[in-house]
């Protein structure tokens, strides 16, 4: 996914973020492990305002919206749609630049410049949703700022 690049050296002066593998397992009814996962998470605490990240919200949506949205849809009959997209976060470009260790377990020594947001940066939520936003507009999709909810516009075709 070219979420980073190597590299040899770092620019003087950056700051390198660590990171940490975190392993889960995935178990069945009886308790049996049936997979194992793993996960490159970066220290964001290590990052420093002002150098690796500047903003950080990224908007969510309030219960009491939520449960608005459904009446409506209710009572009018729309379709709601709800998805999960899997590593959503490695889909985000980063706009600063940050430099983290190699994680462990790599043959190799050295450092890499993060391309896409990875989670535990402070800013990957936000780098997410503005990735999110832009497809979601790009689709014919409108954005209520207010509620941070998405409506697909109507599409009159002329002929």
């Amino acid at each position: 996914m070219r979420v980073f690049t190597l590299i040899d050296k770092v620019p003087k002066g950056a700051n390198i973020v660590s990171t940490r593998w975190v392993l889960k397992y995935k178990k069945d009814s009886e308790g049996n492990i049936i997979k194992r996962k793993a996960r490159l998470v970066a220290r964001g605490y290590s990052q420093i305002y002002g150098v690796d990240y500047r903003n950080t919200f990224s908007p969510t949506l309030k219960q009491d919206t939520l449960r608005i949205i459904i009446a409506i849809s209710v009572h009018h009959k729309f379709n709601i749609h709800q998805m999960d997209i899997k590593a959503a976060y490695l889909n985000a470009e980063l706009k600063e630049d940050i430099y983290m260790e190699l994680p462990e377990g790599l043959n190799k020594k050295g450092f890499c410049k993060l391309n896409k947001a990875l989670y535990g940066l402070k800013q990957s939520g936000r780098m997410w949703n503005e990735t999110f936003n832009k497809v979601l507009i790009s689709l014919n999709f409108k954005r209520f700022i207010s509620t941070h909810v998405y409506i697909l516009k109507k599409i009159t075709i002329v002929t």
